[in-house]
């Protein structure tokens, strides 16, 4: 999970490099290194699994082979000691208190808590039920406050998934072919390093390594054999935008909306999300937060087709012709079908239609999004 967020947030701060932070080195990870190892050695370089590197993650190999032997592992006892703990109280809070008439007939504001009551004439402002956003029982405010932050964290996080689009869609994660005596730059996570040719990669040589780096500037472009199928375990983030219908008090209506989801696959076909999203039609607003789960059919070939289903809160703002509003939170309920298009082995195009609803009827949803996994 570190790893992920790390990554986004470079990415998101080097927004105007975009695909220019792709290095000429290629990881190679330890499941990889165990198959290669099982080959004959003239065959180890035929069909490489590597992913591209980003050039602020990883310093580069040693340029002088750097020969290690293999030690054990040492495990070693270390005591912490844990310091006592200090609750620390807090005064009590002032407590505002409103009273009925005051020297100049205003109503009194005492506060009290924390030491000696005060007293002040400052006007109270009046609330009024309904109201424009700003008073009644605070649904006003919460929901057009919950529409902005909405609105905000799509905007800020639009920017980042359209980077990190870019520089994923440009990533080469594949196969690559290379001479058996190319060298192979084995490390440990401790910062050991091991350079050796390729072919002379042994079992218990792969068992000692963490992973592995192939580099472009050691000689001869590698080639690439292909890139690999869309991969979607592991952390996730979708930007989606489209068409849905919104339900208002005053009737229902058809609007525009953007989402976002943020989750992960734990397995292939089987996904969860945590969304927020928001609509708006003439005079409707509104805000939805939930969870999403999504189930995929195997693939057929770039295509993949699944379905998904959702629930959460909704919250509804309607303004109404003698320029009050109208307020409304409630539960809803959602589903449908998905259609998915890989464009690289990170990277897909989803359509992703249905229904949702609440206890006073349904309405359609139609939304096309980018997933990066």
């Amino acid at each position: 999970m570190n790893a992920f967020f790390s990554r986004f947030l470079l990415l998101l701060l080097a927004a105007p490099l975009a695909t220019g932070c792709l290095s000429s080195r290629y990881h190679v990870d330890d499941a990889e290194l165990a198959r290669l190892a099982q080959l004959p050695p003239e065959r180890r370089c035929d069909a490489i699994r590597a992913t591209q590197e980003l050039s602020l993650r990883r310093s580069r190999a040693p340029r002088e082979r750097v020969y290690v032997d293999p030690a054990p592992l040492v495990s070693t006892a270390v005591q912490v000691r844990i310091a006592e703990s200090r609750r620390r109280i807090d005064p009590p809070r002032p407590t505002r208190v409103v009273t009925e008439g005051g020297p100049s007939g205003r109503p009194t504001v005492q506060v009290s808590g924390g030491g000696a009551a005060r007293t002040s004439t400052r006007p109270v402002r009046s609330q009024r039920d309904g109201g424009d956003g700003d008073g009644g029982d605070g649904d006003g405010l919460g929901t057009g406050a919950a529409l902005g932050i909405a609105i905000v964290a799509t905007a800020a996080v639009a920017t980042g998934v359209f980077v990190l689009a870019g520089v994923e869609g440009a990533r080469y994660d594949g196969w690559l072919g290379a001479d058996a005596k190319r060298s192979l730059h084995l490390y440990r996570r401790d910062g050991q390093w091991l350079s050796i040719p390729a072919y002379a990669l042994e079992p218990e040589l792969a068992a000692w390594a963490d992973g592995a780096l192939l580099d472009e500037a050691d000689g001869a472009p590698l080639e690439r054999l292909g890139r690999a199928p869309l991969d979607r375990r592991g952390l996730s983030l979708v930007l989606e935008g489209g068409m849905r219908g919104l339900r208002g008090p005053g009737g229902d209506d058809l609007g525009g909306g953007a989402r976002l989801a943020f989750g992960g696959f734990p397995h292939e076909l089987f996904g969860l999300y945590g969304v927020v999203g928001f609509g708006a039609a003439d005079g409707l607003f509104d805000v939805r937060y939930g969870l999403q789960a999504q189930l995929f059919a195997p693939a057929l070939g770039r295509l993949h087709l699944g379905a998904w289903v959702e629930g959460g809160a909704i919250a509804v703002r309607a303004d109404e012709t003698d320029g009050g509003t109208q307020l409304d939170r409630g539960g809803y309920a959602a589903g449908g079908a998905l259609v998915q298009l890989d464009l690289s082995t990170r990277l897909a195009l989803t359509l992703r239609g249905g229904v949702w609803g609440d206890a006073d009827g349904v309405a359609p949803e139609l939304m096309l999004g980018l997933s990066v996994f």
